[in-house]
């Protein structure tokens, strides 16, 4: 009998140490193919992107891919324990390995519990590099792609491309070709200046050149470009305040305001000075004398109130450029919508402006451009939550939750008052304090996915019991899918619902319990 038990000992262990090899060989070929997927996405859209434009050297993009390993680890481990499980049981059930260890006594559970330990510490692998490893690693390749402009400006506008840059003001951009560059002489170069408003995109100067020199200054961190052989074309805006010479028929107008016989005439003259309303009166002089007085009350009458009412105008036709601007009086600019008004109500008395207009030159030496560098100290102040340490998160709530309330109302409050301000800045607070609480959830949930994808890839590779390894990689994908999905959805949910931080948790939930369920019936022969 002793020695009965000690040859089922030895088998169990012979067995034991035979499926946590297997498991480890494939687990480390999964890592490496799934790793290497993940890297493949980041490097195609940033790295190798920047030897392409000679804006990288090898090492640095070494540098980089080394820094985003730790990241894609956190994701790769957890896909590549689920794979390794489903395809080593898989085999060890297609095999009858698994029917021939039950003839001889060996539970299920004792086979596997090896397994189930490696998957535990696979877990706190993932803990430390999920809650601080891959953070830190992750924000400084943030870093090393963010700040490389500023360690080599020259790079800043590579060539054949064109490159956005953002302007002083905030309201205009700016866009930059470099055709050809060597060194600092570039050659074949455009710009465009854009200004982007609520209800427009308007280009307002386009540069051409042959040739220029870029300068370099990173005590201010500028980068100035000088051309020559430069081509211009800048968009102007006329005024649209009257001149003496927008009146083509002055005796008419003046006549015309002086008789004010219709709605429009009666309220430009009720807008017009006492003064004024006196000269037209009772001046008999020629209408040249009148030209100047009527410049300056034209003028003051476009500044508001607008001129347009529905009955006032009900009699005139309004031009095209009138009816747009009408659709949105409080963006357009009042006075070139007055003007425009009054241009269409004496449309034989008033010359039509030319809103705006093109203005081209030519020159041999332009003034230099300059554009402000990145700066590192600045990029490093925007990372987000889902970059941030455990501990920065921790740090960064407990900051939130001691700032000090005060209620907004100057005046003394009743008791009802009171506890509606309070109920309003917990509110505010909870909703300051809820994308961290569910990023700080998410680390530690994710953490625990190697347990959940090892108790499910057990029982499920039995179950299959296929050899193939393509069969096991699409279980695996199609299992990791529904996993993220849980976690994509509760992030995009984190700032709309208080359960989000109980749904970054449930896959977890889920997959334990429904592996462990499988893997009871699996122990019993129930599948």
């Amino acid at each position: 009998m002793s020695c009965s038990r000690d040859g089922k000992l030895r088998v169990l262990k012979t067995l034991q140490l035979y499926l946590t090899r297997q498991v480890l060989l494939t687990l480390l070929m999964t890592v490496a193919v799934f790793a290497f997927v993940l890297l493949l996405g980041n490097v195609l859209k940033e790295i190798i992107a920047l030897l392409v434009n000679r804006q990288a050297t090898l090492g640095i993009v070494v540098k980089a891919i080394g820094l985003l390993i730790p990241f894609v680890l956190v994701f790769a481990l957890p896909m590549g324990m689920l794979t390794a499980t489903l395809l080593t049981f898989g085999r060890f059930s297609a095999d009858q390995e698994l029917t021939a260890a039950r003839a001889n006594g060996v539970s299920l559970l004792a086979l596997v519990w090896p397994v189930l330990l490696l998957s535990v510490g696979l877990s706190g692998l993932c803990a430390w590099i999920n809650l601080e490893f891959s953070q830190e690693c992750r924000v400084a390749y943030k870093h090393l792609i963010s700040g490389f402009g500023q360690r080599q400006p020259l790079s800043f506008l590579p060539e054949g491309r064109f490159t956005e840059i953002p302007g002083k003001s905030g309201d205009t951009n700016y866009y930059v070709y470099i055709g050809k560059k060597s060194g600092v002489e570039v050659s074949d170069v455009m710009m465009s200046a854009v200004v982007q408003s609520q209800t427009q995109t308007q280009v307002v100067q386009f540069v051409r050149a042959q040739s220029g020199t870029l300068e370099v200054n990173l005590a201010n961190r500028e980068l100035a470009l000088y051309l020559t052989n430069v081509w211009t074309a800048n968009y102007r805006a006329a005024s649209p305040l009257f001149t003496k010479e927008d009146f083509i028929k002055v005796g008419a107008l003046a006549a015309a305001l002086r008789d004010h016989a219709n709605p429009i005439t009666q309220f430009l003259w009720e807008q017009l000075s006492v003064a004024a309303q006196k000269s037209l009166v009772e001046t008999n002089a020629e209408p040249e004398s009148i030209r100047p007085l009527l410049v300056a009350e034209l003028n003051k009458i476009l500044s508001g109130p607008l001129v347009y009412a529905e009955d006032r105008f009900r009699q005139i036709t309004l031009s095209d450029d009138t009816q747009e601007l009408l659709k949105s009086p409080v963006a357009a600019d009042l006075r070139q919508l007055n003007r425009l008004l009054l241009e269409d109500a004496f449309p034989s008395m008033i010359q039509k402006i030319v809103l705006e207009e093109w203005i081209t030159y030519g020159a041999e030496v332009s003034p230099k451009i300059s554009f402000t560098l990145p700066s590192l100290d600045e990029t490093r102040k925007q990372d987000s939550y889902s970059d941030m340490t455990f501990r920065q998160l921790w740090t960064e709530r407990q900051r939130l939750e001691n700032l000090p309330f005060q209620h907004s109302a100057p005046v003394k409050l009743s008791g009802e008052q009171m506890r509606q301000e309070i109920d309003q800045a917990r509110n505010l607070r909870a909703g300051m304090l809820q994308p961290i609480t569910v990023q700080m959830h998410r680390q530690v949930a994710f953490s625990f996915a190697c347990i959940g994808f090892t108790l499910v890839g057990i029982p499920l590779g039995i179950r299959t019991q296929r050899r193939e390894t393509s069969v096991g990689i699409g279980i695996a994908i199609l299992l990791v899918s529904v996993y993220y999905g849980f976690i994509i959805l509760g992030q995009t949910l984190q700032n709309s619902s208080e359960w989000a931080p109980m749904i970054v948790w449930l896959p977890n939930f889920l997959f334990e319990g429904a592996g462990a369920v499988m893997l009871w019936r699996a122990k019993r022969g129930g599948w």
